[in-house]
């Protein structure tokens, strides 16, 4: 699982990848694979699973609404970092999960988890 860590201005946390749909964005994957390349420099991921898990919150006064897309590798790229963080780590999913300073983002790499899990076993 790859954990991206924000920079001090930003909250200093460790999270995955998040981002936003743009005008360009024709679907939520489209989104996310856009906002992959764009913060690790990974463009081309083995599978990439919609998980249909979406999670609402509130930020500074407006809603959002944020889906939760995984994306899988053959094996740990070499991540070129945006400016919008400044450290990775590449770790097992129970690492990541403990690393999470957000229960949302915890949550979301527990689900992807168990999304990735189910349609792997589904013939």
């Amino acid at each position: 699982m790859l954990t991206l860590r924000r920079p001090p201005r930003r909250g200093h946390v460790w999270q995955p990848v998040t981002g936003k749909v743009d005008g360009a964005d024709v679907s939520w994957t489209a989104a996310a694979c856009r906002e992959v390349a764009e913060e690790t420099g990974i463009g081309d991921p083995l599978r990439v699973y919609d998980t249909g898990v979406e999670f609402r919150f509130d930020k500074k006064g407006a809603a959002f609404l944020e889906r939760l897309i995984a994306f899988e590798t053959d094996h740990p790229w070499p991540i070129v970092l945006s400016d919008e963080h400044v450290d990775y780590a590449w770790l097992a999913w129970r690492d990541a999960v403990a690393r999470m300073e957000r229960d949302i983002h915890a949550e979301g790499i527990r689900r992807a988890i168990a999304a990735v899990s189910g349609a792997r076993s589904t013939p």
